[in-house]
């Protein structure tokens, strides 16, 4: 840290932001956390799209295809990778 005398601290968004990610508490976030997020986002995001829109072809919408579970899970034991390639199959 250093120090300077008779400089008034201003403090960016950057410095905020910063500090913020790397505040102690119970999840902790950091930049890496805050950069991988939108790779979990979407690999979820894929793998839903993919069960509901392949199971739809077996049922009779796409709201009811998670309440009928044999559907459901003859797809949930691919990966979210395939499951979203079926989905695009599909469409």
């Amino acid at each position: 840290m250093t120090i300077a005398i008779g400089r008034s601290t201003t403090r960016g968004w950057f410095d905020v932001l910063d500090d913020w990610l790397k505040r102690d508490r119970f999840v902790f976030v950091g930049w890496s956390g805050l950069l991988l997020f939108p790779c979990a986002y979407l690999a979820l995001g894929g793998w839903l799209t993919g069960t509901t829109f392949v199971t739809s072809w077996y049922t009779h919408g796409l709201a009811s295809s998670y309440l009928e579970g044999c559907n459901f899970l003859t797809v949930a034991v691919s990966t979210p990778a395939d499951a979203m390639g079926h989905s695009l199959l599909l469409l």
